[in-house]
């Protein structure tokens, strides 16, 4: 059983907010036989240092231990997205048009299931990406992973 990941980032955005930085994204995995709940942070100029990481995993633990109703014992893990970070929200594409995405399908679209190529848009529900001379939209919902790729042009990303 997967925990609310929903209601675990309604609990910790404000905590995180306040501590200068902005929630990407909650995962739930399981690693080499244990549990981990991954928390991203991000901040739009400059990047998240290792010193953001540590102040904010010692403000969000004890909420997520008394409210999170996590499911198994588990270890939790607060990390920058990196270079080649995933996307997930409409506001993580929107903010990284212009650079170059890696696309994976939940199933073949016009006989495609990977795309490579320049972020373009972001429109209600879908992505457009420039590859090999045309626009291809993507439904966001048809999207099974979406993650940068290379180097970034300066998005406030450390490297």
């Amino acid at each position: 059983m997967a925990p609310d990941l929903s209601h675990i980032a309604q609990l910790i955005r404000p905590l995180i907010e306040g501590e200068g930085v902005e929630l990407w994204d909650v995962a739930w995995v399981s690693e080499h036989g244990r549990w981990v709940l991954r928390v991203t942070l991000d901040r739009e100029e400059g990047g998240v240092s290792v010193g953001d990481c540590a102040r904010v995993s010692h403000v969000i633990e004890d909420v997520i231990d008394v409210e999170g109703n996590l499911p198994h014992a588990y270890t939790l893990e607060v990390s920058s997205p990196g270079i080649d970070r995933l996307l997930r929200t409409p506001r993580h594409f929107e903010r990284f048009l212009g650079e170059t995405v890696r696309i994976k399908l939940i199933d073949a679209l016009d006989g495609m299931r990977h795309v490579r190529g320049n972020l373009v848009c972001v429109g209600e529900g879908s992505v457009v990406v420039h590859v090999d001379g045309k626009e291809i939209s993507l439904p966001l919902d048809r999207i099974a992973k979406a993650q940068l790729e290379g180097q970034l042009k300066n998005k406030g990303v450390k490297t």
